[in-house]
């Protein structure tokens, strides 16, 4: 698997292996040009690091007008990475009480420290948590990471329908500035496990009216909803 010099996933290898994985987790079509957009990197960037990816064993596909597929290699190292990362946000949130936001942010740091010893630690003092605090998988945790939301019947809130009774499944980590998504999500109070329901659409479709179990309203615009997953809620 490659890598760096010492033979490690390299930084940026494990950010799009992480990517690439979240993409197709989420049903969305892997290729090169959706990759610039994201890293809002050249198209040339985009492809000489495919190469090197394709080069690896972890990638299949062209990546330009084609689609990039994970090799069972790639997933393989792609839900290593996101299983030290989603762990260390649980730790860090559940154990040491940080916010989400600054948790994203140092779980960063605090997964470079990551050892199977210290994961079997973790999992057994937070009660084998199965998702991150944002809501998605930790792989290892749950049957199939990567149909997680396939399994769960969820949806974009952008697509529920006016009046069905929901509940947030997750908020996405396909994003370009994730700091500033968690922000807004949390504001709005729609965090993962929360209940609530769209009353309304905006006559331009710009927005969404939302209510939550506790009756309050919260206008979401459409673009942030499209970033937050929902499923049908249970009976209470």
């Amino acid at each position: 698997m490659a890598l760096g010099t010492t033979g490690e996933i390299s930084p940026v290898i494990s950010e799009y292996l992480q990517t690439i994985y979240n993409l197709e987790m989420e049903g969305e079509p892997v290729h090169g040009a959706a990759l610039a957009r994201h890293f809002r990197k050249s198209r040339a960037n985009i492809s000489a690091t495919l190469g090197r990816m394709r080069e690896a064993g972890l990638v299949a596909g062209e990546g330009g007008r084609g689609d990039v597929n994970l090799t069972a290699a790639g997933r393989a190292g792609a839900e290593a990475e996101l299983r030290k990362h989603r762990l260390s946000e649980r730790y860090l949130v559940d154990a040491l009480g940080m916010d989400w936001i600054t948790a994203h942010e140092q779980a960063h740091h605090f997964e470079l420290a990551m050892t199977s010893t210290l994961e079997s630690a973790i999992l057994r003092t937070l009660g084998n948590p199965t998702t991150c605090p944002h809501g998605n998988p930790i792989p290892g945790q749950v049957p199939d990471a990567g149909r997680y939301l396939r399994d769960l019947g969820a949806i974009r809130l952008s697509n529920a329908s006016v009046g069905a009774p929901l509940e947030v499944v997750s908020v996405s980590e396909v994003v370009e500035d994730e700091t500033r998504l968690l922000r807004h999500v949390g504001e709005r109070g729609l965090r993962p496990g929360r209940r609530v329901r769209v009353v309304s659409r905006v006559a331009d479709s710009s927005s969404i009216l939302v209510v939550a179990d506790d009756g309050k309203a919260t206008s979401v615009p459409i673009d942030l909803a499209g970033l937050i997953w929902v499923r049908p809620a249970a009976s209470q």
